[in-house]
């Protein structure tokens, strides 16, 4: 039996999604809008990165206020099943068929922080935050390009 070899990278691209999502922050410093960084790291590393700050160090500091995000659990999810033998059926329309069976559905937990020294800036960032998941947010993405199949992906805010 042959094997068939594939990676279509979906896991780094759904967390690629929600890091995108937090893009395009701002809050309002001393009459300014300030744009706030988003970062793929541990709550924890950013923290201690940040209590370790040399003011002796001429290089990159880390500026504050920052949204961090990190990958925490993937399950699998057995509400959201479908039959196994049903499939999605691309480029009908050109004459080359493609066929994909039915995702498996998972849920991939991902932890968003927002890290700040003043109370003010961690307020503005999670307000607008809040808004966007009302009590969730769909994008359409299409995860696999060479089956030219667009997927509803749903982003629940849970706590």
């Amino acid at each position: 039996m042959q094997r068939t070899y594939f990676f279509h990278k979906q896991t780094k691209k759904y967390i690629v999604i929600v890091g995108s999502l937090f893009d395009d922050f701002h809050i309002l410093k001393n009459g300014k809008f300030i744009k706030i960084p988003v970062s793929y790291s541990q709550k924890n590393k950013l923290i201690q990165r940040y209590l370790r700050r040399d003011v002796s160090f001429k290089g990159v500091q880390m500026t504050l206020p920052r949204i961090s995000y990190e990958f925490t659990n993937f399950y699998y999810d057995n509400e959201r099943k479908f039959n196994r033998l049903n499939q999605y059926i691309s480029n009908i329309d050109t004459g080359t068929k493609k066929t994909q069976y039915t995702p498996v559905p998972y849920n991939i937990d991902i932890e968003v922080s927002v890290i700040a020294n003043k109370n003010n800036d961690a307020a503005q960032i999670v307000e607008q935050i809040l808004p966007k998941f009302t009590p969730d947010v769909k994008i359409s993405t299409n995860l696999i390009p060479e089956n030219d199949i667009n997927m509803d992906i749903s982003l629940c805010l849970n706590s």
